[in-house]
C-alpha cells in the first residue's frame, strides 16, 4: 500500500524551512542524528493519522467511532509534541559568560574557604 502524502508534504515543508535558516545564516545547516529521528517518527505518526481518519469515516459504530476519534486526538498531541523538538530556526550564539560580579566573587571565596576548612581543618584555612 503506498504511503499518504500528508507526512511527505510536512517533512518537506520542514526541510524548506530548514534551508531558509541556512540560506539567513549563510552555511549549511543539517538535521541532527536526533533530529532526524524525530523526523521519521513525525511521518510515522503522520501516516498513522491518516490511516486511522480513514478507519472514522468508514466506521458505522458510535462505539467505534468514539474510540477512534480518542486515538486521533492523542496522536495529534504526539505529533505536536515531537513537532516542538525540530527547531528550523537558525542555532543561537552561545553567550560569553560575564565576569563575576565583586558580590559573587566574595560569596565564591567565602565557599572556597569554608570547603577547606571542613576538608582540613581550621588550622590550615589561612
Amino acid at each position: 500500500m503506498p504511503k499518504p502524502p500528508e507526512a511527505r508534504k510536512v517533512l518537506r515543508e520542514l526541510g524548506k524551512e530548514l534551508a531558509a535558516a541556512s540560506m539567513e545564516l549563510g552555511q549549511t545547516l543539517v538535521w541532527s542524528t536526533e533530529e532526524r529521528a524525530v523526523l521519521a517518527m513525525i511521518g510515522a505518526e503522520i501516516d498513522r493519522k491518516v490511516d486511522l481518519t480513514n478507519d472514522y469515516e468508514a466506521a458505522q459504530s458510535p462505539s467505534a467511532r468514539v474510540a477512534i476519534s480518542a486515538e486521533l486526538r492523542l496522536l495529534e498531541a504526539a505529533i505536536q509534541r515531537l513537532l516542538k523538538q525540530i527547531h528550523t530556526d537558525a542555532p543561537a550564539v552561545p553567550a560569553v559568560s560575564a565576569p563575576l560580579s565583586t558580590a559573587s566573587a566574595a560569596a565564591s571565596r567565602a565557599g572556597a574557604k569554608g570547603a577547606r576548612t571542613r576538608w582540613r581543618g581550621a588550622a590550615s584555612s589561612s
